[in-house]
C-alpha cells in the first residue's frame, strides 16, 4: 500500500500545477455574495507604467497628443520640459504639473488637460481550469461570461460551480463564488468585471475527487501522510 501511494505522488504534483493560484498579498479577503459584490470604480485612479495618456494644451497643437505611453520608470517625454514623472499621480495632478513647468519659461497661463486614454490596470486575470489562462485587456464592459470566453472557456475537468472572483476595493480584498451554470441561466448575476479583477476557475474534478476521498477516510489520510 505504501508503494502505491508513493507512485501516486507525482500525479498529485502534476494535478496541482493545473490550477495556479492568484498573486495576491496576505490581506485577509472578505466574502461577498454574488448579488452584492462591491465595486472599485469610485476609487481615484492614479497613473502607472504602460498607461496611455491623452494630453491637450489649449491653443498649442504641437504640445497636444492623442496618445503618450508611460514608460517603465513611470515617466513620459514632453516637448520643451523633458521627461515628466507621472506615476502615482491623477490626471488633474499631471495637468497641473505640466502647466506649472510650461508656465515657468514657455507659455503664459497654459491650460492643460490630461485624460487616461487607456489604463494598464484595465486588465483582468483568468486562471485555473480554463483552456487559455492569462492576463487580458478589457475593451469596454466585460462580464464574467465574456471573461470565460477570453480564456477560451473552461476545460472539461473544470468545476463550474467554483468560479472565484477576487477584487481589491481600496485597501480591502473581496472574494465571491459563482456557479457558471446559474450565471448562464440568469439565476446568479453575470457581474461586470473591473480592471485588476482575478477570476479563478475551480479545481479539476480529479483533484476534487482525491480531496473528497482523503477527507472521507481518516485511515487512508493517515496512510497517505506516512507515505510522504
Amino acid at each position: 500500500m505504501k508503494t502505491m501511494l508513493r507512485l501516486a505522488l507525482p500525479g498529485m504534483a502534476i494535478l496541482a500545477g493545473c490550477a495556479p493560484t492568484p498573486s495576491l498579498d496576505s490581506t485577509p479577503a472578505r466574502l461577498a455574495s454574488p448579488s452584492a459584490f462591491p465595486s472599485a470604480q469610485h476609487a481615484i485612479y492614479r497613473v502607472g507604467p504602460a498607461d496611455i495618456l491623452q494630453i491637450n494644451v489649449f491653443g498649442e497643437p504641437d504640445l497636444s497628443f492623442e496618445a503618450i505611453s508611460v514608460d517603465a520608470t513611470g515617466a513620459i517625454p514632453f516637448p520643451l520640459i523633458g521627461n515628466v514623472v507621472v506615476s502615482g499621480l491623477t490626471g488633474e495632478e499631471i495637468a497641473s504639473h505640466i502647466a506649472g513647468r510650461l508656465g515657468q519659461r514657455y507659455i503664459v497661463d497654459p491650460q492643460v488637460t490630461v485624460f487616461i486614454a487607456r489604463s494598464a490596470a484595465q486588465r483582468l486575470t483568468v486562471e485555473g481550469d480554463v483552456v487559455k489562462p492569462g492576463v487580458f485587456d478589457m475593451q469596454g464592459d466585460t462580464s464574467l461570461i465574456q471573461a470565460m470566453a477570453m480564456a477560451q472557456g473552461p476545460t472539461r475537468t473544470a468545476k463550474l460551480n467554483e468560479i472565484i472572483v477576487f477584487r481589491e476595493v481600496g485597501e480591502e480584498l473581496y472574494v465571491a463564488r459563482f456557479d457558471l451554470a446559474k450565471v448562464r441561466k440568469g439565476i446568479e448575476p453575470n457581474i461586470p468585471l473591473e480592471g485588476g479583477d482575478i477570476v479563478v476557475v475551480g479545481y479539476s474534478q480529479v483533484k476534487g475527487a482525491l480531496r473528497d476521498v482523503l477527507q472521507a477516510s481518516p485511515l487512508l489520510t493517515a496512510l497517505f501522510v506516512r507515505a510522504l
